[in-house]
């Protein structure tokens, strides 16, 4: 946080709420004077060199993202890659991240796990890749995925994970539990812990 206080150079996911993220942690110089730079969510690899510019020219600058984690689930990588092949010195910080927030309010496998990015938004695209990691999770894991429109998928205690399809507790099947967690650091924070039956 003292870092981010001191910076005056920021490659923002979204600018406006870069902004009031750093109004909020205090930075002591007017918000309006810094330098903030949207990236986007997919930043736009031709633009990068000119990003790392000021800081090549020795001024230091941060990457802010948006619930995820710089690089992880959020923009970042291509710069933190860009900057690496310029000499620039990259250190890691983080705040919040969603992911690992979700993880942890689970109570699922956190030593095996591996994130999946996000779900396709067409139906169609989303149920084939849902069974897709249908198939994938017969291995003792955790799988974590982002849904961009939430609710994008409706659990309920009984069905499988495949949408349209009913499970009936039978020879051969297995418990399976299931997270959504959405808001996890605000007060309207909703958490939906259940069991489904895997054939």
């Amino acid at each position: 946080m003292e870092t981010a206080r001191r910076t005056r150079y920021f490659l923002a996911e979204n600018a406006k709420s870069a902004r009031l993220y750093l109004k909020e942690a205090g930075h002591p110089g007017p918000i309006s004077a810094l330098s903030i730079t949207e990236i986007g969510h997919e930043p736009d690899a031709s633009m990068i060199r000119s990003w790392l510019q000021p800081v090549l020219a020795g001024e230091d600058a941060c990457i802010v993202s948006e619930s995820g984690c710089p690089g992880v689930a959020d923009p970042g990588a291509t710069l933190v890659a860009a900057a690496k092949r310029l000499g620039i010195r990259v250190v890691p910080m983080t705040g919040p991240c969603s992911i690992i927030l979700t993880l942890m309010a689970s109570g699922l496998n956190g030593q095996r796990f591996r994130f999946l990015g996000y779900l396709p938004i067409d139906e169609a695209q989303r149920t084939k890749a849902i069974q897709d990691l249908e198939r994938q999770s017969r291995t003792p894991e955790t799988q974590l995925f982002i849904a961009s429109s939430p609710p994008c998928l409706r659990f309920s205690p009984g069905p499988a994970l495949i949408p349209g399809k009913e499970s009936k507790r039978g020879r051969g099947s297995r418990e399976r539990r299931i997270c959504q967690a959405a808001e996890l650091l605000r007060p309207a924070q909703s958490q939906a812990a259940i069991s489904a039956v895997r054939h």
